[in-house]
């Protein structure tokens, strides 16, 4: 199964994985990305809420979509769906911005790829 990885991680661009979507902006556009893949007929091979750690509070997220194109799935466009609303919903009740320092952000990459890791050949 040949994958692409969509992320806005620079630690994960940094590895220079091939066929990679490098999205500049933060989780909810990375999202967005994903589903325009998904709507095109790849099939998500990564949950796109992985971690414990909400969706507005990381700044990166990575998301591996299978490239072979077979007609739009119904099971990854409803979990994209899910967590594209989830996080809007997230970010609209938003109390406060978080204005992480160097070191966090850092963490946040690296809890992003820790997760990934393992499925990118």
């Amino acid at each position: 199964m040949k994958l692409k990885c969509i992320t806005n991680n620079p630690m994960i661009i940094d590895k220079g994985y091939p066929d990679t979507i490098i999205i500049s902006g933060e989780t909810l556009q990375v999202l967005m990305a994903v589903k325009e893949e998904v709507m095109k007929g790849y099939k998500l091979v990564s949950h796109p809420l992985t971690s414990s750690i909400r969706p507005d509070m990381s700044p990166y997220k990575t998301v591996l979509i299978q490239v072979e194109k077979s007609g739009v799935d119904p099971e990854s466009l409803s979990m994209i769906n899910s967590a594209i609303e989830y996080t809007e919903s997230l970010i609209n009740n938003q109390i406060r911005n978080y204005n992480w320092d160097e070191e966090s952000l850092k963490d946040f990459q690296y809890i992003d790829y820790d997760i990934i890791q393992n499925l990118i050949p």
